[in-house]
């Protein structure tokens, strides 16, 4: 699934899919979706694409082995039916592309408000 310039591709046949399975708790997920785009739009990311499915990818780094899980996005909504506002962490998890998302929300603020003038 994807945002692109803070809005979400909500139309989409992935979407439409993923809205079907998880119609029985959609509120929070719509949540976490809206969350989601408000970052994406506040860092002017151009796009995000977010992950559906659960998945495990291996990382290697610094000769170490690390398991780096892409949290679901219907996961993450989980947390706001228990009252729980969702970290930037966890949000983050969601987001297929994350090391560019990321690098984008960490950028100087500065910057940014020169990308939004």
């Amino acid at each position: 699934m994807v945002i692109q310039n803070g809005l979400t591709k909500d139309q989409t046949e992935d979407f439409l899919q993923f809205r079907q399975f998880y119609c029985l708790m959609w509120g929070s997920i719509v949540t976490i979706f809206r969350m989601l785009e408000k970052l994406m739009y506040d860092y002017a990311i151009p796009f995000a694409f977010i992950n559906g499915e659960k998945y495990e990818k291996d990382i290697f780094c610094n000769k170490f082995f690390f398991i780096y899980k892409i949290i679901r996005a219907a996961e993450v909504a989980q947390t706001i039916e228990f009252e729980h506002k969702p970290t930037l962490e966890e949000l983050l998890g969601t987001v297929i592309n994350r090391d560019e998302v990321e690098g984008l929300v960490k950028r100087p603020v500065e910057f940014i408000l020169l990308i939004k003038i």
